[in-house]
């Protein structure tokens, strides 16, 4: 198959190191920047376009959407059109979803979002021992914590200039409901919930930095 990798920042790059582990070796890639574009020819030796339209007239099979959240529903919407097998980035942004699924159900492709901690080592291992070991009895209660500095996430560029320091997409927006994914997966779906979330200033972004 010939997959169109769209976005070739961190997340892109691994989505093609994932493709080439599973034995793909038709990819190309789209990024409106020219240094990414760069990057992934010289790391990958896949080719690249800075115009999508060039892109997508390769005629793709599959779709890696690779972009900010903000513009996953851009590029899954059009796939759906051009019936190309589409997989998404994990997302909060909520915009146009319900379309998209909807869509979906009359259609004969395949559209997926990424949904990695349920694969994750960790979590069927967790799963195992909750499932598998009966002198640990009834879980009564668990306390999750999670913490992380966002100039980390991207240390070779400004935090600022990427999607987890805008508020709409915003790294502690996002981080919560993927936990809450494997979260609810082990210890079932969620009956009432209390919280609250806040901006500490310490970081020069207009995103709520703390959840509780």
């Amino acid at each position: 198959m010939k997959f169109l990798v769209v976005g070739l920042g961190s997340m892109g790059k691994r989505r093609i190191r994932n493709l080439h582990t599973l034995g793909e070796i038709i990819i190309i890639g789209f990024d409106p920047r020219k240094d990414r574009c760069i990057e992934a020819e010289q790391k990958y030796e896949i080719n690249t376009f800075q115009n999508f339209d060039e892109a997508i007239n390769t005629k793709p099979d599959v779709m890696i959407i690779s972009t900010p959240p903000d513009l996953h529903s851009k590029y899954a919407k059009i796939a759906i059109e051009r019936k190309i097998h589409f997989f998404t980035e994990a997302n909060v942004v909520t915009d146009e979803m319900t379309e998209i699924i909807d869509l979906l159900k009359n259609n004969d492709i395949v559209g997926v979002p990424s949904c990695t901690l349920r694969f994750h080592k960790m979590f069927l291992k967790l799963k195992t021992i909750l499932m598998e070991n009966k002198n640990l009895g009834n879980v009564l209660c668990i306390l999750h914590h999670q913490g992380h500095y966002l100039p980390d996430w991207h240390p070779w560029e400004d935090y600022r200039d990427f999607y987890a320091s805008k508020k709409r997409t915003g790294a502690g927006r996002e981080m919560v409901p993927f936990e809450l994914v494997w979260l609810t997966a082990l210890f079932g779906k969620i009956k009432s919930i209390k919280g609250s979330k806040t901006r500490t200033g310490i970081l020069d972004s207009e995103i709520d930095d703390l959840y509780n």
